[in-house]
């Protein structure tokens, strides 16, 4: 079925897909959303936009669509013209509310041009899309945000040498100091580079052997109380994967609600435990590196790491009108904000520059209304919309809470 031309200029309600995975929740959804969970599996994604896994479904017409198929059909209406020239005919982000009950796999992205090659070339391969041992989905890049909604934990990136040296050094471990030789010798990233892939190199019996040996030393190590319970808690969840120790060699980050925390390509990351709203480059792509079940290529993983300290870009967001927060980040394909709506502040939308996600975290009495047609769509928690860039704009208002994604409206 095709909409006409005027059908895009009008705000679309969405359905999205909650993905199930051993790490998720339980009662998170029920609990931030709203959702009921009557068959108790854990619920770990909530996805809001085209991705051909799962893509949202828009209502129009007194009918459900697939999201991705209406793009297909109207990319100029939906996406907009500068989109459009920019990303082609694709939404270039992936909305998420992330609920982890459990830690996450130790892992990273590739940037645009790795994934690009590394995509063609399995491509070449005629490995099937859906192999275990595949490593990129898509030829995109995946820079992600994470604003916590409840206390969140994460680690993300190589500390400074020194620290990782001096921080290993207080378990007096043997094997470990045998690892850490060449970051004895080059305390920059050549250095670190080899002591990550002689650690990443050893069999699953060494590996097993010294992460027994580090959890019996975390007693008397002098370590930080949170690196050791996080070291303990990895252990728990992967039993002696090495990358359980990870906590020794990576950031460990606590965000209250209402921080951020964005990750670009080659960051070695993983979210440990929280709710959160997470916004993403439209990718599958996951090169993994520890505690997961699931396949690990340490020489593909190598080759898209950055082998220096990147410390975590946490981040508060900035007000840049009374009612809308931004979460600023270099990212071309994304970017989060907030919208705060009281009854004496509604928000009003300029429109007509980007496709934007909306999702209703907090409502009293909540209304969307469409300034072109005038219609109202009243928001309730947990509900979630599609604002077409033909849309000529909106206003807000009522009492609660947005977050919204969409695209810059300009490179930076």
């Amino acid at each position: 079925m095709f909409l006409t031309d005027s059908a895009m200029k009008h705000i679309l309600p969405l359905k999205n897909s909650i993905q199930e995975y051993a790490w998720g929740s339980t009662t998170a959804f029920a609990e931030v959303l709203g959702y009921p969970n009557p068959s108790c599996r854990p619920q770990a994604e909530l996805w809001m936009g085209s991705h051909p896994k799962a893509p949202s479904r828009a209502w129009f017409q007194g009918q459900w669509h697939s999201l991705r198929k209406l793009i297909q059909q109207y990319p100029s209406e939906i996406l907009g013209p500068t989109a459009l020239a920019r990303f082609g005919p694709e939404l270039p982000f992936l909305f998420k509310v992330l609920a982890a009950a459990r830690p996450l796999s130790l892992q990273a992205h590739p940037d645009k041009r790795q994934a690009a090659l590394g995509f063609n070339r399995e491509n070449e391969w005629d490995i099937p899309m859906d192999a275990d041992h595949r490593n990129y989905k898509d030829g995109m890049s995946k820079p992600e945000i994470l604003c916590a909604w409840t206390p969140f934990w994460v680690l993300s990136g190589f500390r400074d040498p020194t620290s990782i040296l001096e921080r290993c050094s207080r378990l007096d471990i043997s094997r470990l100091n045998k690892l850490l030789n060449p970051l004895h010798r080059h305390p920059e990233e050549l250095g670190l580079r080899r002591f990550f892939e002689n650690l990443m190199g050893l069999d699953r019996k060494e590996q097993s052997d010294l992460v027994h040996q580090v959890l019996q030393a975390l007693t008397s190590s002098h370590l930080d109380n949170d690196s050791c319970q996080w070291i303990r808690r990895l252990d728990e969840t992967y039993p002696s994967d090495i990358g359980s120790i990870s906590p020794l060699f990576l950031h460990l980050v606590h965000l209250d609600p209402g921080q951020a925390i964005f990750t670009p390509a080659g960051v070695l990351h993983a979210y440990l435990e929280g709710v959160g709203v997470e916004l993403m480059g439209n990718s599958d792509n996951v090169l993994r590196g520890g505690c997961t079940s699931k396949h690990v290529d340490v020489e593909e993983l190598l080759q898209i790491l950055h082998f220096r300290e990147i410390f975590p870009r946490v981040c508060c967001a900035t007000e840049i009108h009374p009612n809308e927060r931004i979460f600023k980040t270099p990212a071309r394909e994304f970017a989060l904000s907030s919208l705060h709506m009281s009854k004496h502040l509604p928000y009003q939308s300029v429109g007509g520059n980007s496709p934007e996600i909306l999702l209703c975290t907090q409502s009293e009495a909540l209304w969307i209304k469409d300034l072109e047609s005038n219609a109202s769509l009243e928001a309730r928690r947990g509900d979630s919309f599609l604002i077409p860039a033909a849309v000529p704009g909106y206003r807000i208002h009522g009492e609660g809470v947005f977050y919204r994604a969409r695209i810059p409206v300009s490179e930076s």
